[in-house]
């Protein structure tokens, strides 16, 4: 079950609201968590058992490290309960990887080769896992206490709307909120506001552009046009963007549908002016986690420019590796890790002596190009089709694609690439400063958000099933 799905919007989700309004309130939680556990086995099945492990793991590790008292003993448990949630996440997401490549390697010398099923990834395991070792590292930090109730740490770990693909939310963000919040009518009214713009990121740009450089990434790159070389990365980018930020909308939208009031994920990343802004406003939950529970433990920049640089650039590599295991996302860790340390030996300054509107070409430029990474298969498909952008030779025999190349995609391309500015803030932001009358910005807004609705509504009916890109995350 999607959040784009009919099933969701106008099934799942209004009994979900209904029955918590319905309840009383020492039972909100355990609404919220049934609900959860239902949603997560709807498409999971036997695996939500992977996910339940992954709690009581947690949970036991912080009542043990609360209860002890020799700050050796509280180090080896916080080890042991990390090394228990990496595991899961290692075997899981990493152990297809690492047999496919030891085999190629014992074909090569001789070796006996590894024989056995492929395992399957469970649905979110990299944000479960993360939420789950970031609050074992607040209780051992005291940053949080810990949290004696089961069904309150099951909630934190498996709430269905940040559940699959994030935000990952951290415990001591959130740890009050679990037992003390409240639902104002502005607050809710906001969350459905919220929701309304995810979904439309989602159904009308992200999905409906997103035809192109599905087939584009799907077919062999020889002989593609350069033409559509440049087409099918740049409509990947956008996809991807109003993809995962669109989730993210729709999730901070329903949590304040709850009175949850998760951390923004995304801030126009792709209106910055060089790469080490684009990853503070990109996929801010994972960049923060890394931040605070690897690159800062490391040292951060205390211990000179080498060592700085190092972190940086393993901080990436490893969040290469959290997106996938493939070396495609690997190598699209440490092309990123190379840029961020490139701005800090010296290309950011020699940036800032250009034009704003070329700072963010460039990265326009570094983002398009490590996507033919993230949406490639492997890595010589990778190549294959970066050369291509470069073969200007070629001419443009019919494609797949042409079928999609019809006005209204060529309007929805540039409208969303427009809206990866804050062109709606900004509008929003004047009009309210200029109406002396709120009334007349504010029935606008209303108006702007009804059209959106209804039109999301319709491409939802029309649609195919489309599950989020960050899904097999």
């Amino acid at each position: 079950m999607v959040f784009s799905s009919p099933i969701f919007v106008f099934a799942f989700l209004p009994l979900v609201l209904l029955v918590y309004y319905l309840a009383a309130p020492h039972v909100k939680n355990f609404i919220l968590l049934v609900f959860s556990l239902l949603f997560y086995a709807w498409g999971e099945g036997e695996r939500l058992t992977i996910m339940l492990l992954s709690i009581t793991i947690n949970y036991f590790t912080a009542i043990f490290l609360e209860n002890q008292i020799y700050a050796w003993k509280k180090k080896l448990l916080l080890f042991i309960g990390i090394g228990l949630n990496l595991g899961l996440l290692l075997y899981y997401k990493y152990t297809n990887f690492f047999v496919a490549n030891y085999n190629l390697l014992a074909v090569q010398q001789g070796w006996a080769s590894i024989v056995m099923d492929r395992v399957v990834l469970p649905l979110g395991i990299s944000f479960f896992t993360f939420q789950g070792m970031s609050y074992i590292i607040d209780v051992y930090r005291k940053h949080a206490e810990v949290q004696y109730n089961p069904f309150n740490l099951a909630l934190y770990i498996s709430f269905f709307p940040q559940l699959i693909a994030g935000p990952i939310v951290r415990y001591h963000d959130i740890s009050r909120q679990l037992t003390d919040r409240k639902v104002t009518l502005e607050l809710f009214v906001s969350g459905i506001q919220r929701f309304i713009i995810g979904l439309s990121k989602k159904v009308l740009i992200a999905d409906s552009i997103g035809r192109i450089s599905h087939e584009l990434f799907t077919t062999s790159p020889e002989g593609l046009p350069a033409s559509f070389a440049w087409l099918g990365m740049i409509t990947a980018v956008v996809q991807i963007y109003y993809d995962f930020s669109g989730y993210s909308d729709m999730a901070i939208g329903m949590g304040r549908m709850f009175g949850f009031q998760f951390l923004e994920n995304f801030k126009h990343p792709l209106s910055v002016k060089n790469m080490r802004l684009f990853w503070t406003h990109w996929h801010i939950s994972l960049s923060n986690w890394f931040r605070d529970y690897i690159y800062i433990p490391l040292g951060g920049n205390k211990y000179g420019a080498l060592r700085t640089q190092f972190n940086l650039w393993l901080i990436f590599f490893l969040s290469g590796l959290w997106h996938g295991s493939e070396w495609t996302f690997v190598i699209f860790g440490i092309y990123h890790g190379v840029f961020m340390v490139a701005e800090r030996l010296g290309t950011e300054r020699l940036l800032n002596k250009f034009p704003g509107f070329v700072q963010n070409i460039y990265v326009w430029l570094v983002f398009c190009v490590s996507i033919i990474l993230f949406c490639s298969p492997d890595v010589i498909f990778a190549w294959k089709y970066f050369t291509q952008l470069f073969d200007f030779t070629s001419k443009a025999p019919f494609h797949q694609v042409w079928l999609y190349l019809q006005p209204e995609f060529f309007l929805l391309l540039i409208m969303g690439i427009v809206f990866c500015y804050p062109v709606r803030e900004n509008f929003l932001r004047i009009m309210y400063h200029r109406f002396t009358n709120q009334q007349i910005p504010q029935l606008v807004e209303f108006l702007g958000y009804f059209v959106l609705l209804v039109f999301s509504m319709a491409a939802m009916a029309g649609s195919t099933y489309s599950p989020f890109i960050y899904f097999r995350f």
